[in-house]
């Protein structure tokens, strides 16, 4: 379900609520009467769709999970991320476009993280058309960050677009083309096209992270195949897992 936007006094009440506090408990915790927290109630439960706090709480379970204070503590959506990349003749470079469609679901948006898993720096970054004023890298993994001016705030929404280019290592018997879902994200495309032709050995993997382990799967997903693109969708794909074409080197 598409997250609610929900004021100050309602997101105190719907933590609360997902805590286990009764109406009366709420009540004392806010200084404001059982009434009043009857109604806020009423009124959150109805922007989920619901009548009912049991009816609601798998919603609600969700919705603080992703946008609650603690837990992942996000408070944005993708709408939209649609990945084209762009493999060359010998497959020792890749680059790659990344259009998203972003909405603020909680407080304000100020910057954006753009992010890429590589042992050497791409040789080209930009986002919104300009060379990022801030990077940071932890181990492999370089993150380009973009300052909105002036912030997104609740109930906005944005789009942004990146582009990178990197070079692919030589030794590696397989390439790639990996997402990271990093936040809550409603509808994922990712598209490649191959200069030369389709590797037959070409598969989709999805990998969930299991404490230090990745657990790999075969994503059973609708192929799209024109000329030398294939593409592929998903709706709401789980965040923290890394979606991949995979293939053999010069297939």
């Amino acid at each position: 379900m598409f997250p609610p936007i929900l004021t100050d006094r309602q997101f105190e009440i719907l933590q609360l609520i997902y805590e286990g506090a009764t109406r009366s408990e709420i009540a004392e915790t806010l200084d404001i009467s059982p009434e009043t927290v009857k109604a806020h109630t009423k009124v959150v439960l109805k922007k989920f769709g619901e009548e009912t706090v049991r009816s609601a709480f798998k919603q609600i379970q969700n919705y603080m999970i992703h946008y609650g204070d603690s837990n992942l503590g996000h408070n944005f959506l993708y709408e939209l991320i649609h990945k084209k990349a762009f493999v060359n003749a010998d497959e020792s470079e890749t680059s790659y476009t990344r259009q998203v469609k972003l909405f603020v679901v909680r407080g304000e948006v100020k910057e954006i993280v753009v992010g890429l898993r590589s042992e050497s720096p791409p040789s080209y970054v930009r986002i919104n058309g300009m060379i990022p004023k801030r990077e940071n890298q932890a181990g492999d993994m370089r993150n380009y960050i973009y300052e909105f001016d002036p912030p997104i705030k609740q109930g906005e929404r944005c789009e942004f677009n990146n582009e990178m280019r990197y070079a692919e290592m030589s030794d590696l018997k397989t390439r790639n083309v990996v997402e990271l879902i990093r936040f809550p994200t409603q509808r994922f495309k990712s598209e490649i096209l191959f200069t030369r032709k389709i590797p037959n050995s070409l598969q989709i993997k999805e990998f969930s992270a299991k404490g230090t382990l990745d657990v790999v799967h075969d994503l059973n997903v609708p192929i799209e195949i024109r000329g030398k693109s294939v593409s592929f969708e998903l709706e709401w794909p789980d965040v923290g897992n890394r979606y991949a074409f995979v293939w053999d080197w010069l297939d």
